[in-house]
């Protein structure tokens, strides 16, 4: 059965798990939501998740650049595409050794990154700003 936008929406508010129950999801439910919980597949999710967040991680200040160059009103907010747009192109100069990620990739994150919509009429958008400022170093040991 393909995957409808309706049955994304669906999953989407299941791994919103912020409270808001609005669809949209910041990085670190994202994150949860690729948990594994099948014995012998948890290093192979880890691992996923690891190359995921070490790519987006690392190249946070470009895709932070791209975003602003589409975010004419400064408001932290660009349309899907144009989020889209920045992830391949920062993919796109990434050095050959280093991991980068694949278009399925892209289009997922995008797709679980989209502020649900209260209109069809509406563009989907993506809140950038709040998505890079979830990339934060905490300090666990104290």
């Amino acid at each position: 059965e393909p995957l409808s936008r309706e049955r994304l929406m669906e999953v989407a508010k299941v791994v919103d798990s912020d409270g808001n129950k609005n669809g949209t999801i910041n990085y670190m439910e994202f994150l949860q939501a690729f948990e594994s919980s099948e014995e012998g597949s948890g290093n192979i999710a880890n691992s996923l998740a690891e190359d995921i967040t070490t790519v987006l991680f690392r190249s946070r200040l470009a895709i932070r650049m791209g975003c602003q160059y589409f975010d004419e009103d400064g408001s932290g907010k660009v349309r899907a595409e144009e989020m889209e747009k920045v992830l391949h192109g920062v993919n796109s100069v990434l050095a050959r050794p280093q991991r980068m990620l694949t278009s399925s990739q892209i289009s997922f994150l995008v797709e679980a990154l989209k502020e649900e919509r209260t209109d069809e009429t509406e563009e989907d958008i993506v809140n950038y700003d709040a998505f890079l400022r979830a990339f934060v170093i905490l300090d666990t040991a104290n």
